[in-house]
């Protein structure tokens, strides 16, 4: 899964966070161009202390800006 960053939207906190998407080795987390999800939440979970049942998280190029907004009520949307 090719993108230099990872993006999460953690409902819990009502916060997104952004990782650089930490590809140590040279074709990705498996040293493969094949999906590297589990790989992904591996790292969300164990290293950055996400839930996975609370977050929503994509792999992009482009960085978000730093001020990037999401609507309190769509925190509250996702949480029912």
């Amino acid at each position: 899964m090719k993108g230099k960053y990872i993006t999460v939207l953690d409902y819990e906190v009502g916060r997104v966070f952004q990782y650089e998407n930490l590809e140590h080795f040279k074709d990705g987390w498996n040293g493969n161009d094949k999906d590297d999800s589990e790989n992904i939440e591996w790292y969300l979970t164990r290293i950055k202390g996400h839930r996975l049942n609370n977050i929503n998280w994509m792999v992009h190029d482009n960085p978000f800006e730093r001020n990037f907004h999401i609507p309190y009520e769509y925190f509250l949307n996702k949480r029912k």
